[in-house]
């Protein structure tokens, strides 16, 4: 029995330099091919494409599901925050709504596995590939 393997990518409009943060997973079957396999298929039909957005890049990738989530969301506030929200990425809405009951959770698990010094860092030095 295979486990899931989650990966969180970006994709950049080089139109308007948005970025678009999302998830995807699949099976994790131990290849070293798994992540390039989930996110082909993830962008091979991605509602972003037809916007002009470039091919998407992955992020992090682990088996804790509620850790990508938390990530995702991180994404979003970092490239700029959801539209919905009065934000500047290329997403429409958050990865985690603001009253969803486990989005502390969520980002907690983000922050548990992926280290919040990047943040700190990203921020300070503008490096926003090592989230």
């Amino acid at each position: 029995m295979f486990k899931r393997i989650f990966i969180t990518y970006t994709k950049q409009n080089p139109k308007n330099d948005e970025v678009y943060s999302g998830r995807a997973s699949g099976e994790d079957t131990g290849s070293v091919n798994d992540i390039d396999r989930i996110l082909a298929k993830r962008d091979s039909s991605h509602h972003k494409n037809e916007e002009g957005f470039g091919n998407a890049e992955v992020d992090r990738f682990s088996n804790d599901g509620d850790a990508i989530r938390g990530q995702e969301q991180r994404l979003i506030d970092f490239y700029g925050g959801a539209k919905s929200e009065g934000g500047t990425s290329g997403n429409t809405r958050n990865g985690i709504g603001k009253r969803n009951k486990k989005r502390d959770q969520y980002l907690e698990a983000a922050i548990k596995l992926f280290g919040s010094v990047l943040i700190l860092l990203a921020i300070f030095f503008g490096l926003k590939n090592i989230l």
